[in-house]
């Protein structure tokens, strides 16, 4: 299974918001009922007060172009949801 987190950013001042891809994550032997549990940990992860700012920080450096030279725009973003699929933290 693959994971691709969307969201809407405004890549370029004054012009509308656009959805981007801000993570991707593949997962060769996630199946079954196993990809629901990682998206279930993963919003866990994403809802704790530490990772939400985090999330937050990833997101308007993204915004304000820093990030954007990258392969990976939001590295703490792609981490949790690396984390999210290959750690059982249940």
């Amino acid at each position: 299974h693959q994971l691709f987190l969307v969201t809407r950013v405004r890549a370029v001042p004054g012009e509308p918001e656009k959805h981007r891809c801000i993570a991707a994550f593949h997962h060769r032997w996630c199946y079954g009922k196993l990809p629901l549990l990682c998206v279930t940990r993963l919003k866990h992860l994403a809802a704790t007060k530490a990772n939400a700012a985090l999330i937050r920080r990833d997101l308007d450096r993204y915004r304000d172009g820093v990030k954007k030279s990258r392969k990976i725009p939001c590295p703490y973003t792609s981490f949790l949801a690396g984390t999210a699929f290959s750690v059982d933290i249940d």
